[in-house]
């Protein structure tokens, strides 16, 4: 092993890399998927979706209050039912630093339904729903941070200009609605004008003996024209990972093929190298139980390092993926290297790979002894072509491996570009986007809010560069409202579609294209009117679509006077959604703003618009002090952030194909170079007879493309059928992928050409006369 150094290295690279990426990889997927909820009974908590088609990539709605109600009362298959709604907050402390918190209201079922209690304090006051409690929970990690060790009696939290008390707090590890939730408070009742309108979430608890399906018949007897959903919550939670995460474990479980070939591959060439030394050895009465034992005990030596350099591996690659991961995943933060099922895992693969080293010794061994006593010291022709033989075909495997991975990254990497520049519908580049929340306490009144927006808006038009500015209470790409639409004439017809309340000056703001008809007026008189999307009329209004009629809210007739081009609002893989826009002095319901509903300002420059987000936290601040200002970002920043799962699939996908590219050019090396030595004296034969360098060169060369061939055949075969599997998940062009696999090809035959060119060169500087040395 001395002797060897940088064979030695690399199979234990190969062994370190492969075991401990791998189970790096599958403790990512043990936290996510085999590591129950921290919640009581979790396995039967639902979430219930309403849905106008069973089509799951329509977009699910929320649940009605009255429908909640119904099933309070009447559902025999649920056991508990709760709502919940989240948002953004601004807290105040006292000593008049701002936090902002990602909060949640919820009804007085919810924490009971989990069957989580507040490690200190008590769940909020039943009875809110029907007045609502100023009253508050708070997260762990908020509590250390704003109150430090202080004592729970007596504290208040000023939240949206509102006073709460601190009743609770949450245990570490509870997530709901997300990771990032800090904040609990009461949710009331809703107006009885919005009381239809599905905006709140919901969780229910089936009880023991009900299936989702027996839920699903049961709740929709509750409902009107809508189909329901009921989906577990760890698939609701995580669900949209199922595909890419079970792609990944495919992923590492090809890497760590490759990388146990690999270190296969290197391994036999090192011990057929010594050949002679053992055959002489077994010439002179060595026992095979004697050469065995010391070709096992190296092997179980190469293992035993590569294993402890592995769990290094595994440490740092799984802090890695963690780290860069881009979404919410409840305590993964706090996982231990030391947990049980990964670290069996890493114990099984170490001892497969010990064996399957060990089994190569002991068949060494065999065959040494079955030939090396018939001709000791010398190579066996049969056995040499034999392991020629193996190596090509364990070379071959790699490389097919790596033209599966290298294509599948490869369409991703296509798909990401294609996404990344596909066209939204508005025009993002010198957008920025401010987030806000009026106080309910200090603004009451709807007169009172509107002066304050109208405010605002003076005097963020006055910041030089600024070309436009308007209000909305959604932003395209990120936020989403809803609301139920009738129509005077299809009484039948009552679909739940998307909503925004505006200024006039939103759509050329945002850079919405007016296709048809007008947009709405600056100050409206006379019949309300609202706009709508080319999606919404395709789908409800037919030819006839100026002028029709609309009813919203409680029986508020609405004019459709304009439509405007369609928005992707839930990112590049989303379809148009049917949509509508009416005048925030218009609105269809009496309630005009929510203290942890989005409200947005949007705000178009004409230079790169981050440079401008002091100036507009000044003049919000300037109108009122008071008014939470949650964040102010370009819009390019928050698509990037929109963009960062795809990236991080893409980036993840690269690096695993890069990886197992890497390993199958080492094992193609040192294949091609053992088998160079292996021809020396038929290569000097040549040479003696006239080859020239360049015909030897061209000899070996043709055995190394024999190789790579063999692998593009055998990974272009695999790869039709794996690219056939994971189709839906691509974007774009990446789905006619002819180009893309050209790409890759030929960057695999080049680098595997270049793999093999330097033994091929070093046969074509084989000297004549070593036709006569004998071996």
């Amino acid at each position: 092993m001395r002797r060897e150094p940088l064979q030695v290295c690399a199979i234990m690279t190969a062994l370190a890399v492969g075991l401990g990426s791998s189970t790096a990889i599958f403790a990512f997927l043990d936290h996510i998927w085999l590591v129950p909820l921290p919640y009581t009974d979790s396995q039967r908590i639902v979430r219930l979706w309403e849905s106008w088609s069973q089509d799951p990539k329509d977009v699910p709605l929320g649940l009605s209050y009255p429908h909640f109600q119904a099933l309070q009362e009447g559902s025999q298959s649920l056991e508990g039912v709760a709502l919940f709604t989240a948002g953004e907050a601004e807290a105040s402390l006292g000593d008049g630093q701002a936090l902002k918190l990602q909060a949640a209201r919820v009804t007085d079922g919810f924490f009971p339904l989990l069957g989580v209690s507040p490690s200190e304090g008590r769940w909020l006051s039943s009875g809110m729903l029907k007045i609502p409690a100023r009253e508050a929970i708070v997260s762990r990690e908020l509590w250390r941070r704003t109150f430090g060790a202080a004592e729970l009696d007596g504290q208040s939290l000023r939240i949206n200009g509102t006073v709460y008390q601190v009743v609770g707090i949450m245990p570490a590890r509870f997530a709901l609605p997300s990771a990032a939730t800090q904040l609990w408070l009461p949710m009331p009742p809703p107006p009885a004008e919005e009381a239809e309108n599905r905006y709140s979430q919901s969780l229910a608890k089936r009880r023991e003996g009900f299936s989702d399906l027996q839920v699903a018949a049961e709740v929709e007897r509750f409902f009107d024209r809508s189909q329901v959903r009921v989906v577990g919550l760890l698939d609701d939670l995580y669900g949209g990972l199922r595909r890419p995460l079970q792609w990944l474990g495919g992923g590492i479980a090809a890497v760590l093929l490759i990388a146990l070939l690999n270190a296969a591959t290197l391994q036999f060439a090192r011990i057929s190298r010594r050949w002679k030394d053992f055959g002489i050895r077994a010439a002179l009465g060595a026992k095979a139980s004697q050469l065995a034992a010391e070709l096992v005990l190296e092997s179980l030596l190469l293992t035993a390092v590569g294993a402890v350099l592995g769990f290094a591996v595994f440490s740092a690659f799984f802090n890695l993926v963690t780290s860069s991961w881009p979404g919410e995943i409840a305590g993964i933060h706090d996982f231990s290297l030391w947990a049980p099922r990964p670290l069996i895992l890493l114990a099984g693969e170490i001892v497969l790979s010990a064996l399957a080293l060990g089994c190569l010794a002991l068949w060494f061994v065999r065959r040494l002894h079955v030939l090396g006593r018939l001709n000791p010291g010398q190579d066996s022709a049969p056995l040499a072509t034999f392991r020629l033989r193996l190596n090509s075909l364990t070379v071959s495997a790699q490389l097919a491996a790596s033209v599966v991975l290298l294509i599948c990254a490869g369409m991703l990497t296509r798909s990401f570009i294609d996404a990344v520049t596909v066209d939204l519908g508005y025009r993002p580049e010198g957008l920025l986007a401010a987030h806000f929340q009026l106080p309910s306490d200090r603004y009451p009144s709807r007169d009172q809010q509107r002066q304050a927006i109208d405010t605002i808006a003076e005097r963020l038009e006055a910041i030089d560069g600024v070309t436009a500015v308007a209000y909305s209470s959604t932003l395209p790409s990120v936020s989403r409202g809803s609301m139920t639409v009738l129509f005077p004439d299809r009484p039948d017809l009552a679909p739940q579609v998307g909503s925004s309340q505006v200024t006039p000056g939103f759509f050329r703001t945002a850079g919405l294209r007016l296709l048809r008809g007008r947009l709405l007026e600056e100050r409206p008189v006379g019949e309300m009117a609202v706009a709508v999307n080319q999606s919404f009329a395709d789908a409800y209004l037919g030819a006839q679509t100026i002028g029709s009629k609309v009813l919203l809210g409680p029986g508020r007739v609405y004019e459709i006077s304009g439509i405007v081009s369609n928005v992707l609002q839930d990112g590049y893989l989303s379809k148009p959604e049917p949509w509508l826009y009416f005048h925030y002095l218009q609105p269809p319901t009496r309630s005009f703003l929510h203290d942890l509903d989005r409200e947005y300002l949007t705000l178009r420059f004409e230079g790169e618009p981050t440079r401008y987000s002091a100036a507009v936290r000044g003049v919000v601040k300037s109108v009122d002090a008071e008014i939470p200002l949650n964040w102010v970002r370009p819009m390019s920043e928050i698509l990037a952030d929109q963009f960062a799962q795809p990236r991080f699939w893409t980036a993840l996908a690269v690096s695993l194909s890069l990886l197992a590219l890497v390993f199958s050019m080492v094992a193609l090396y040192a294949m091609m170079s053992y088998g160079v030595s292996q021809r020396i004296p038929e290569l000097a034969v040549r040479m003696t007879l006239g080859a020239s360098p360049r015909e030897i060169s061209r000899l070996v060369m043709k055995d190394a493309l024999a190789i790579i061939a063999k692998g593009m055949i055998a990974g272009l075969l695999f790869s039709w059928a794996a690219t056939a599997l994971f189709a839906d998940l691509l974007f774009g062009a990446a789905r006619l992928p002819a180009v893309t696999w050209i790409i890759c090809l030929s960057l695999l035959t080049a680098v595997a050409l270049l793999a093999a060119y330097h033994p091929a060169r070093r046969g074509s500087e084989t000297e004549p006369s070593l036709c006569l040395k004998p071996r």
